[in-house]
């Protein structure tokens, strides 16, 4: 009788243990695929501001050298 008590509150804590493990395993899944989401989200933005500034370096140089360029043309006149 003591061991079939035992056997019983053996697969009980078993079971237990494996509902415990699946539901970590879907919060881990679903941590995770949260992450990945937030990481390929990240990523993106940071793809769209790197073209946006390698765009932009060149109009900055020029629009600079333009504005010497004029204001040496106003002192010489």
């Amino acid at each position: 009788m003591l061991t079939i008590k035992m056997l019983c509150s053996a697969r009980s804590t078993t079971k237990g243990s494996l509902m415990k493990s699946e539901k970590h395993e879907f919060l881990y899944t679903y941590a995770r695929a949260a992450f990945d989401d937030e990481l390929q989200r990240f990523r993106n933005i940071e793809d769209k501001s790197a073209r946006y500034l390698s765009l932009r370096r060149p109009g900055v140089s020029q629009g600079s050298w333009i504005a010497s360029f004029l204001s040496e043309v106003g002192e010489s006149t």
